[in-house]
């Protein structure tokens, strides 16, 4: 398989609050990544998420103790079941930074970097 992406990317496990950006108020709501690179996060949540969502996202990488916010656009998104019943679902979704501050930009960058090394 050809890897598409701009970025590497590492295996990253951290809890991520994001609110949908939208005209009614959204409440934030919580997921965990599953992966991380200077230009996306991959996150699993158990709220419906679809393609072309916006997203505000803070989270945090262990190594570095700051929060990290930026915005995003949901890319892709794989909806599965969890649980027992037809009506547990989670979804995977693959979300590119639209705005994020340089500096955080390299402080992922060179997280990624160190975990792939």
């Amino acid at each position: 398989m050809i890897e598409r992406r701009k970025y590497p990317r590492l295996d990253f496990n951290v809890v991520a609050e994001y609110e949908k950006v939208s005209p009614e108020k959204n409440a934030p709501a919580s997921a965990q990544s599953k992966n991380i690179g200077a230009g996306g996060i991959c996150i699993v949540s158990l709220d419906k998420i679809e393609v072309g969502d916006t997203l505000n996202l803070t989270f945090s990488i262990p190594s570095i103790n700051e929060w990290i916010n930026a915005k995003g656009v949901v890319v892709w998104v794989e909806e599965y079941q969890v649980g027992s019943t037809e009506t547990s679902k989670a979804y995977d979704a693959g979300i590119e930074f639209t705005n994020i501050q340089d500096f955080d930009r390299d402080k992922i960058s060179k997280f990624v970097r160190s975990g792939i090394e």
